[in-house]
């Protein structure tokens, strides 16, 4: 496949038929957490205080071209702009559908949005990161799940959760896969060591039992992990059974796959893993200070995984090359949505970049 790495299962050649015969839609959740808030654990958003707008200002940017929440979209602090670039220059090049989900905000977008929690989420580090929401979360899901049915598309699942890769690997590492320095992030070196002694804090003051564990999954990301895991999960195994779900991220997204093998049993009801892929970045998929594909092949139920094979080294405008250097990589499920225009043969590599340099050279006049 041109511009795509297939980087699991080789056999996908069905599920690229089905992106290609049905249209689809792009649903990207948000949330806030305060984890983000720790200095050095993340780097979507220039400082910690503008990281409580991130998830805000990326899906106004998606309608709008512009934001409101803050005064543009979200940057590194070394300069790349927020992926959502990325995923706007493909969905106005796909005319491609959007739907948000506020899985927690603590301050509303100012978007069109379906509200399923109207407050953000606590650190991790307490132990107690949305404490008893998440079964309410879960029946919002199925109910918000056989709606999107309703509209018979394949469904992109994306995210915005600035400090998620730290939420991801919280997740992960509970669940026994062996995740630490492995995930990757929005800065070079992933700060792997922080985010490790985060995750071991939060695990530490969680104090899950065993048995609770077993009664009721659920109760995991509401201590330490997010609500946007919870969320994308529920609604990629009811999806699943009768259209394709693309979870469309890096580390985040992995962490959902694996919460979906977790929430099968719980809610007696089985995902079709032959209609759930993820799609990522080349700039996630082939991190040398990250290990995505042996993450992704821990998930043992998981059969598709790709990457889209966008490259920024030729690009006329310094601070997409930032990309290039470690930083940003992924999120706003810029991968997804760029890997199914690529599958669909919607554009080309040359259009992308184009458009995707068009619309940063606008926003830096």
């Amino acid at each position: 496949m041109k511009n795509v790495f297939i980087l699991k299962e080789k056999k996908c050649e069905l599920f690229f038929e089905k992106i290609r015969e049905k249209d689809g839609i792009f649903v990207c959740t948000i949330a806030t957490t305060k984890t983000a808030q720790i200095p050095g654990i993340s780097a979507a958003g220039a400082t910690p205080e503008l990281r409580k707008y991130t998830a805000q200002a990326d899906v106004e940017y998606l309608f709008y071209g512009k934001t409101f929440t803050i005064k543009e979209i979200p940057k590194n602090p070394l300069g790349p702009p927020s992926p959502v670039i990325i995923t706007k220059a493909a969905i106005d090049l796909m005319k491609l559908p959007v739907f948000i989900i506020n899985a927690g905000c603590e301050t509303k977008p100012f978007v069109p949005s379906i509200v399923l929690r109207g407050r953000g989420l606590k650190c991790i580090t307490t132990g107690e990161a949305f404490k008893d929401g998440g079964n309410e979360l879960v029946e919002k899901s199925k109910v918000l799940a056989d709606e999107l049915l309703k509209l018979d598309r394949f469904i992109i699942l994306g995210e915005s959760v600035p400090g998620g890769t730290t939420t991801a690997l919280s997740l992960l590492s509970f669940l026994g896969i062996d995740s630490f320095g492995k995930v990757s992030s929005s800065m070079s070196d992933n700060a792997h060591d922080l985010k490790e002694e985060v995750v071991k804090l939060a695990h530490k003051n969680a104090k899950l039992s065993k048995e609770l564990i077993k009664k009721n999954p659920v109760k995991i990301v509401e201590s330490i992990g997010d609500s946007m895991q919870l969320v994308n999960a529920v609604l990629a195994i009811f999806i699943s059974k009768k259209n394709p779900v693309i979870l469309a991220g890096g580390t985040q997204m992995i962490a959902v796959a694996a919460f979906i093998e977790v929430l099968e049993d719980f809610l007696n009801v089985k995902a079709n893993w032959d209609n759930i892929a993820i799609a990522t970045t080349r700039w996630v998929a082939y991190d040398e200070r990250a290990d995505f594909i042996g993450l992704a092949n821990s998930i043992k139920k998981l059969k598709f995984v790709f990457a889209c094979d966008l490259n920024f080294s030729n690009s006329v405008l310094e601070g997409l090359k930032g990309y290039e250097k470690g930083l940003v990589k992924e999120g706003v499920g810029a991968g997804g949505v760029v890997t199914v225009g690529f599958i669909k043969g919607q554009f080309s590599h040359k259009k992308i970049l184009n458009n995707i340099e068009h619309l940063f050279a606008k926003m830096c006049e």
